[in-house]
């Protein structure tokens, strides 16, 4: 008996090793166990100030609006989604021992793409 597609794979789970991850309209992230990792929002093309993602964090009483240009420190060790609304995305993570360096590799918990 065959499974469904549907039923087989809803999310993927990637190790990050880039500096930068590029993000399409419509494409969510999610974030597990990163707490104090900072999240920079930039655009993927030069002059395209049109970027916006949403980002809501578990544990935390609002929503965010990130644009180009933008960061978000995590608070917690929840999960963390975000979905770009508008525009091509570059978003980099930087762990805190990264933070005021070069990050070459999250040491996130756990990341998905749904």
């Amino acid at each position: 008996m065959f499974k469904r597609t549907e039923d087989i794979m809803t999310q993927t789970q990637i190790a990050v090793q880039r500096e930068w991850l590029a993000l399409q309209p419509g494409d969510t992230l999610a974030l597990r166990g990163a707490t104090g990792t900072r999240l920079q929002l930039a655009t993927a093309t030069p002059g395209d100030a049109q970027v916006r993602v949403w980002l809501t964090e578990e544990g935390q009483p609002d929503d965010v609006f990130l644009h180009s240009g933008d960061s978000y420190a995590v608070r917690g060790g929840g999960r963390v989604v975000l979905t770009v609304w508008l525009g091509t995305a570059r978003l980099r993570l930087q762990t805190p021992a990264a933070t005021g360096t070069r990050a070459r590799k999250s040491a996130l918990g756990r990341v998905e793409f749904a």
